[in-house]
């Protein structure tokens, strides 16, 4: 397996994130063997379906040009001969490279979709090295760019070889044709002979586009390390982020405890748990819970309360259903009506006030 500067294997597969940062770098996986086999494939089936375009549009120019030879040529009529040739040239193959300059490009974005980097174009002091260099000529990549210039050789060359072989007596045959018709055999020998090169040009065109993708995925691989940074940087620091809850759990309180002066009543365990209620019939239908906390914290609102003079009534089970079924700012819930009602009702008493209805 791969391994770091520091020894660590690369085992992990590549975060989404840093797939994001390889595209953007102009680093993506991509088979140049595909690109020229589907152009090179692109081109031959054009000429095969524009030949009788591009030899009657030959032959045509050859005969205009052969009647026009025997006109006189002055100089300015020269330069305007090339001029014409050359146009009349371009008409002639502009389908055919019109038809391979698509197929490169949609070959491209099929393979690696809309990308626009100059990453790549910046010159890195560390290719110019002639130890980086002789290390990647003798690579697993070198090595299977080599197999592949090699198989190009043994695999296409005898298959070209053999193909003219049995061509030699129907070529020594041309010589009684007519030119017409020796060209048109010789077209589609061509064409014979390229289907045959690009039928072993796709083999290897597939083999290498499988090993790119391989390969890709092999260099994008992190170490355990690098994914518990990439998560990291993603989420933030864990620290950090228990620094801020600390923060907010402490902001949460401080406005908590704000809210004991205004209860009606804390509630007691009478140690463990303290609840302090406030009920106010024009704003809820029920009491609410405006303050809660265990141990320390119930100590603290006890205390606060008795700063305030607010009543404190111990009732163990009451005091340990409300911490555990109501929530800050909550009402209480209907089974709990009674009990509150109850100790709301003795406050009162004691206090002397009667809540009023707006």
């Amino acid at each position: 397996m791969a391994e770091t500067e520091t020894g660590q294997e690369k085992t992990e597969p590549a975060t989404g994130r840093k797939r994001m940062r390889a595209r953007e770098e102009g680093n993506v996986p991509k088979s140049h063997e595909v690109n020229t086999t589907l152009v090179l494939t692109a081109g031959v089936v054009s000429f095969y379906f524009l030949a009788g375009h591009y030899f009657g549009s030959l032959m045509e120019a050859v005969r205009y040009y052969l009647q026009e030879s025997a006109r006189p040529i002055t100089v300015d009529s020269y330069y305007s001969l090339l001029l014409e040739i050359g146009l009349r040239t371009l008409l002639i193959v502009l389908p055919f490279f019109l038809i391979v300059a698509v197929a490169a490009l949609a070959i491209n974005l099929l393979q690696v979709g809309f990308l626009w980097s100059g990453k790549p174009l910046i010159p890195r002091f560390s290719r110019m090295s002639p130890a980086q260099g002789l290390k990647r000529l003798f690579s697993a990549r070198g090595a299977m760019e080599l197999a592949k210039s090699m198989g190009k050789i043994f695999l296409i060359a005898p298959v070209m070889i053999y193909t003219v072989y049995k061509e030699v007596p129907n070529l020594m045959g041309l010589v009684g044709m007519e030119v017409g018709d020796s060209v048109i055999y010789m077209g589609y020998a061509c064409f014979d002979l390229a289907v045959k090169a690009l039928l072993i040009m796709i083999l290897l065109a597939l083999a290498d586009y499988a090993y790119q993708r391989w390969q890709h995925e092999k260099d994008l691989r992190m170490t355990k390390e690098e994914v518990r940074q990439e998560m990291k940087d993603i989420q933030g620091d864990p620290k950090i982020k228990s620094r801020i809850r600390s923060i907010q759990i402490q902001m949460a309180r401080q406005r908590m405890m704000e809210q004991v002066p205004q209860a009606d009543v804390v509630v007691t365990n009478p140690t463990e748990y303290a609840v302090a209620l406030k009920y106010s019939p024009d704003e809820h239908p029920a009491p609410q819970v405006v303050a809660k906390g265990r141990n320390i914290l119930a100590q603290r609102i006890k205390a606060i309360a008795q700063d305030h003079n607010i009543p404190v009534v111990e009732n163990r089970l009451l005091a340990q259903s409300l911490y555990k079924l109501v929530e800050v700012g909550g009402l209480i819930p209907p089974d709990l009506y009674q009990a509150v009602a109850e100790v709301l009702a003795y406050v009162y008493k004691l206090t002397r006030r009667i809540p009023v209805r707006a």
